[in-house]
């Protein structure tokens, strides 16, 4: 009996492997033939059994699967989603580390370190910029590692470690910095908890050759070498791990390793911030005259080399203790066009950059400009190709704010001369923001700063953060009433002007539009209504009416919803113009524009300045509005109407409470299960206009999430480092206060690692679905042939399609999708090239005019063409609905092997002449009232009858 039964449970685990191995096959030709992204994503839960310790099938298998699939002539969107799911999952390698390792080098590694899943996938703010791809690339060795760390697993990591720093060696110039540094921080994290060394020789050779890679930007050759010493903590310091003559590489290694070592202890000595003020440079001169001496006498060799940046210092320092009075105009000329002379000469070296703007833009400098135009000009100058050179160097944009801003500040009337107005609308209409590969940079410094013996932060080598050029900028804004009021009228009108010239249709989005410019104009629109009249404040709110009645995006709408309430607010006599245009009947062609003036009628309504009457018409207003045939008016209405009877409630007014229609609307709506759970996007454009109207909520305000969401382009903190640092005194009469900033909201989607295992308990505890095959089901075709012939040179079936009536590229891209499918022999259409062409026809076609000849057949000639085929002995067959037709499977209704099947137009049908050459008219039976099918519809019937009557 136990034999038996022994016999028996081999013969179960034979049927369980021998289904797991055919399963398999199924996988591979899906994934890897197939290459139909819908259905590989059917796979992930076969991918994750068979990276399982459950499943049959050799490890070996798996990783022949994804070589294949990830080599570069698959399409970039499966690469990804294999590339991710390999990276998300954890695999046990047993004794299959060699083949694992030929994975890494030759198809994953390639795919995972292309600059583009880098450039594209790098998050956040610069003060805490993310690569979201390398760090699912370093979190993916980490985990690797650690799962092998076991004594049986030694060669496994041994393998995997290899593999890596093989491929870096060999493509370190080839590929993208970042992708070195995380594939290497990856390394490192992984053999942390290993307790002896795991590496060899031959790996600390490979890691120090990494290690004196020369050409990389600052930010990633630091980051690289912290990475590398890591690393090399790691490696055996046993001689005979370098094999033959292993003492002598052993001591030329240890003199590599003795250089890097310094390197390190040489970051990890604590020093001031490089772009911080130094004493001794700027003592260097104490006087200009002294400074003009030395640059002269020693023709200029002086400020050669590390004396530019002491020239800088100097100089500015010189500036700060002197007066306009005790300074000679012409001599600082004389020195500033030195100093610029060498910056060129050195090519604009960063560090004296960021020092240099100071000293042009220098209040007692600007002052000077107005007494000398030689001055004038030189500064001029310069503080235009500071701007040129910050359009490409970002870490530029601070410095240069902040010193513009003390010098507008600090002079008010230099405000003209140094172009104040074209520099907001410039800055309003393109905030600087950071280049791709500077986020790069950015991301690594995060690693750098990440490690707790060797800290290196942003400041160390770009200074400040470019959010504190934007508070910068922001707050000169809001106080250029101080510094040029007639500046305020016009550059409001300046930026207004576009916004008021566009023609609908208007796309969502347009290039041109930026967040920016309506922040910039609410600022100005504050500092305008204080001194405007009452018409002049009419005026304005109706040409931003017309704005927002044809404006399509929901941010954009809610700025300008803003602008207009605080006008209303400023001056309440134009609150009548709101009203009056909220109950024209012209308006409901346009139910967004309608669905805004209920938001800012509310918005005015639910104020403490507002007046009773004022909100009694909006209530009254709300209640008719609630029935709106418009379903965007309905909801508006109907969301409003309770926030304002609240209010109402509190202030006691009769005049909505009292009123039995109100009352009866607000009992109703409050009654809807809707009205609990209000939506997100409701939070979020949420506006009180008198206590929100701060630069706070401006900035950083939660109507920068609704969809589709902008960034915020800085934070309150940025003001107050701003401030704290300030040369300049605060302003009195700022147009809005800075406010306080909200708690950031809760994240309340589920963790990745969490859904990923639910995922991988799913693959192992239910049974597998069935995979869709639709994108192999040629082979099966291809194997039962007996010809060992290309398929695409001989078509499987001698059967001909006309379909030389049909006008709609749509439709014959169909008739060519179906024609191929079922095997035809050739196609016939009318004017094939300007077809195959045409966008529709392409997007039906799915490539299907790649493997079926179709040929030019001119309507005209149609009837000529049909006698010549009936006369090589085919059956000329036409699908329509005549007196003598044939239902199809019918017994009556036999298709000839040799068929030429006519397909008519889409509205006529197959005309006369043509259907007296025809041998057999068809029709389809129908079981509805509906009289006719879509012509590739209807040929799709017909030749699936066609392919059961003759392949079975």
């Amino acid at each position: 009996i136990f034999t038996r039964v022994q016999n028996t449970d081999r013969r179960a685990g034979s049927v369980i492997t021998e289904c797991q191995y055919a399963r398999f096959c199924t996988v591979y030709e899906t994934i890897v033939i197939g290459r139909y992204l819908n259905q590989a994503l059917e796979c992930v839960q076969d991918l994750d059994h068979l990276a399982s310790a459950e499943t049959m099938v050799q490890k070996s298998w798996l990783f022949a699967l994804l070589e294949s699939s990830l080599s570069p002539v698959t399409q970039d969107s499966m690469r990804k989603m294999l590339g991710n799911w390999l990276m998300s999952t954890d695999i046990r390698l047993f004794s299959h580390a060699e083949e694992f390792a030929t994975l890494l080098q030759k198809s994953f590694l390639p795919w995972a370190t292309q600059g583009t899943l880098f450039t594209g996938s790098v998050q956040g703010k610069t003060r805490d910029m993310r690569c979201a791809h390398g760090t699912r690339l370093s979190n993916f060795l980490e985990r690797l590692l650690q799962a092998h760390l076991g004594r049986d697993d030694i060669y496994s990591r041994k393998c995997i470690v290899n593999a890596v720093l093989t491929y870096l060696d060999a493509n370190k110039n080839r590929i993208v910095p970042i992708a070195v540094i995380y594939l290497l921080q990856g390394l490192a994290k992984g053999l942390q908890a290993e307790s002896t060394a795991c590496m060899e020789g031959d790996s600390l050779e490979l890691i120090l050759n990494l290690s004196r890679t020369t050409g990389y930007p600052e930010v990633a050759r630091d980051a690289m070498l912290v990475q590398c010493y890591k690393l090399s903590q790691q490696v055996s310091q046993d001689a005979e791990t370098y094999g033959e003559h292993g003492t002598e590489k052993l001591t030329a290694s240890d003199a590599k390793l003795e250089v890097l070592s310094k390197q390190i202890e040489a970051f990890k000595i604590s020093a001031a911030s490089r772009f911080e003020s130094d004493a001794s440079r700027s003592s260097r001169w104490q006087s200009l005259d002294q400074f003009l001496t030395e640059l002269d006498t020693s023709r200029h060799t002086s400020i050669q080399g590390d004396g530019l940046l002491m020239a800088i210092e100097s100089l500015t320092s010189i500036l700060d203790k002197a007066g306009v009075q005790s300074v000679d105009a012409q001599k600082l000329d004389r020195a500033f066009d030195g100093v610029w002379n060498e910056v060129e000469r050195q090519d604009y070296p960063r560090d004296v950059l960021m020092f240099l703007p100071r000293m042009a833009l220098h209040p007692t400098c600007v002052s000077l400009c107005f007494e000398d135009d030689t001055l004038s000009v030189t500064v001029l100058e310069i503080f235009t190709q500071l701007q040129r050179l910050q359009k490409g160097r970002i870490y530029l944009w601070t410095p240069i704010m902040k010193a513009y801003r003390t010098a507008m500040v600090s002079c008010p009337a230099a405000a003209e001369k140094f172009g104040l107005d074209e520099f907001i609308i410039q800055t309003a209409n393109n905030l600087p923001a950071a280049r791709l590969e500077f986020k790069l940079e950015a991301a690594a410094i995060q690693l750098l700063s990440e490690s707790e013996e060797i800290h290196r932060s942003y400041s160390d080598y770009y200074g400040e953060y470019e959010e504190v050029g934007h508070a910068a900028f922001f707050d000169l804004v809001n106080r250029l009433s101080e510094i040029n009021h007639e500046m305020v009228s016009e550059i409001y009108d300046r930026l207004l002007k576009p916004w008021t010239k566009q023609r609908a249709p208007i796309p969502i989005i347009s290039r041109w539009k930026a967040t920016t410019q309506l922040q910039v104009l609410l600022i100005l629109s504050e500092q305008r209504l204080r001194v405007i009249s009452t018409e002049e404040a009419q005026e304005q709110l109706r040409v931003l009416l017309k704005v927002v009645a044809i404006e399509p995006l929901p941010r954009y709408r809610f700025l300008q919803e803003w602008i207009i309430a605080r006008i209303v607010l400023n001056h309440p006599s134009t609150g009548d113009v709101v009203l009056d245009t909220l109950s024209s009947k012209d308006h409901h062609s346009n139910p967004k524009y309608l669905g805004t003036l209920v938001k800012i009628a509310l918005m005015i309504a639910c104020q403490d300045t507002c007046s009773r009457d004022f909100a009694a018409r909006t209530a009254y207003r709300l209640v008719a509005l609630a029935s709106s045939a418009k379903i965007i008016i309905r909801h508006e209405a109907q969301w409003s109407f309770p926030i304002l009877w609240d209010y109402a409630e509190s202030r006691g007014w009769t005049e909505i409470k009292s009123n039995p229609a109100c009352a009866a609307l607000n009992e109703y709506i409050r009654s809807l299960e809707r009205f609990a759970e209000p939506p997100a996007a409701r939070e979020l454009e949420r506006l009180d206009p008198a206590a929100d109207n701060t630069l706070t909520n401006l900035l950083q305000g939660r109507y920068l999430r609704v969809e589709p969401p902008g960034e915020e382009s800085i934070v309150s903190g940025d003001f107050q480092h701003l401030w704290e640092q300030d040369t300049v005194k605060r302003s009195t009469t700022e147009a809005l206060p800075l406010g306080q900033s909200e708690e950031p909201a809760q994240n309340t989607a589920l963790p990745a690692q969490a859904t990923q295992q639910q995922s991988k308990e799913s693959a192992r505890t239910e049974a597998f679905a069935a995979l869709q095959t639709k994108g192999t089901a040629y082979l099966s075709a291809s194997d039962a042939s007996d010809s060992t012939s290309d398929i695409t040179a001989t078509r499987p079936t001698p059967l001909l399609v006309v379909g030389s009536l049909v006008d709609n590229a749509y439709n014959l891209g169909g008739l060519s999708r179906i024609s191929e499918i079922f095997g035809a022999q050739a196609l016939y259409i009318q004017s094939p090239h300007s077809a195959l062409a045409n966008r529709d026809f392409i997007s039906v076609a799915v490539a299907s005019q790649n493997h079926l000849p179709i040929i030019d057949l001119h309507s005209d000639n149609l009837s000529t063409f049909l006698t010549e085929k009936k006369m090589e002995g085919y059956t000329v067959v036409g699908v329509e609905q005549t007196d003598r037709s044939v239902l199809l499977g019918s017994e009556a209704c036999k298709l000839p092997e040799k068929t030429l099947l006519v397909m008519g137009r889409e509205k006529e049908g197959v005309p006369a002449n043509a259907l007296g050459e025809c041998d057999l008219l068809v029709e389809i039976p129908q079981r509805g009232v509906t009289r006719s099918m879509n012509v590739q519809t209807a040929a799709g019937v017909v030749l699936f009858e066609y392919a059961r009557q003759h392949q079975g």
